[in-house]
């Protein structure tokens, strides 16, 4: 019995710790998103500036940029979606870690001798 509380206590540690490397990674794949979005927005603002200027210019620019920015908001949808997987991961992470650990240490408790 307490063998098995030692393995499963290591795959739970292990799964934990894995948890990590995996949220870091999908970190750094939002931020690059998120400096897309940035960079897109701001040509989208561009845009919508330079159409202004002339009224004649002023319908198609709005409609390159309204096409411009419902993509960006979908990207801003996206990044808030991926930034809740994280922080889902890193607690789940946390949790298995200890949950591991106290099973590890519950596997060293005596064992209570039942009297038959």
């Amino acid at each position: 019995m307490k063998k098995i509380l030692r393995i499963s206590a290591a795959i739970l540690i292990l799964i934990g710790i894995a948890l990590f490397p995996l949220a870091g990674y999908i970190a750094d794949q939002v931020t690059d998103g998120q400096g897309q979005i940035s960079s897109g927005q701001q040509k989208v603002d561009t845009l919508r500036g330079a159409s202004s200027l002339s009224p004649y210019t002023k319908d198609v620019g709005n409609f390159f940029a309204d096409s411009g920015q419902r993509k960006i908001d979908a990207g801003k949808k996206e990044v808030a979606k991926y930034e809740k997987v994280i922080k889902d991961l890193r607690i789940g992470g946390t949790i298995a870690i200890l949950l591991g650990g106290v099973l590890f240490l519950v596997s060293f408790l005596p064992q209570k001798r039942s009297s038959k």
